[in-house]
C-alpha cells in the first residue's frame, strides 16, 4: 500500500474513532429530548386531547393565545426533527462518507490481480443467487 494512501486512510479512522464517541453522545441527547416531548406531550393531552379542544379553552378563556399556539405546535410536533436530532444525523451522514472513503481508498491500493479475484467473488454469488431466484 502506497504510503499517501496508508495515511489517508489512517486519519480517516482516527477521524471516525473520535467522531463516533460525540455520535454516541448526540444519540444519548437525542433520546432523552423525545421523551421529554413524548412526556410533554402526554401531559398536555391530558388536559387537551385534540387542538380543537385547546382551541375551544382559548375561546373560552381558560388560556392565553400564546398558549393555545404552544399546545398546538406541541400536539403536532411528534416526530419534528430537534437541533440535537438534526446535528446526530449530519454526523451519521459523515462518518458514513468517511467509512465509503476508507473502502474507496482501500480498494484503489488493492493490487490489480487481488481485483480481479473480488470481482469474480462478486459475480459467483450474483450467479448463485440468480440461480435461486429462478428456482
Amino acid at each position: 500500500m502506497e504510503p499517501n494512501i496508508a495515511f489517508e486512510i489512517e486519519w480517516r479512522k482516527l477521524l471516525i474513532t473520535k467522531l463516533s464517541r460525540a455520535l454516541t453522545a448526540l444519540n444519548k441527547s437525542a433520546a432523552a429530548e423525545k421523551e421529554a416531548t413524548i412526556t410533554r406531550q402526554a401531559e398536555i393531552r391530558e388536559l387537551y386531547p385534540t387542538k380543537e379542544e385547546a382551541h375551544e379553552a382559548f375561546g373560552y378563556g381558560y388560556i392565553t393565545e400564546e398558549e393555545w399556539r404552544s399546545i398546538a405546535e406541541q400536539l403536532e410536533s411528534v416526530n419534528a426533527p430537534t437541533i440535537t436530532s438534526a446535528a446526530r444525523d449530519e454526523l451519521r451522514d459523515i462518518l458514513s462518507r468517511l467509512r465509503k472513503d476508507i473502502r474507496d481508498l482501500e480498494w484503489e491500493a488493492m493490487p490489480e490481480a487481488d481485483r480481479e479475484r473480488v470481482r469474480q467473488n462478486i459475480a459467483k454469488h450474483k450467479d448463485k443467487r440468480r440461480a435461486v431466484t429462478i428456482c
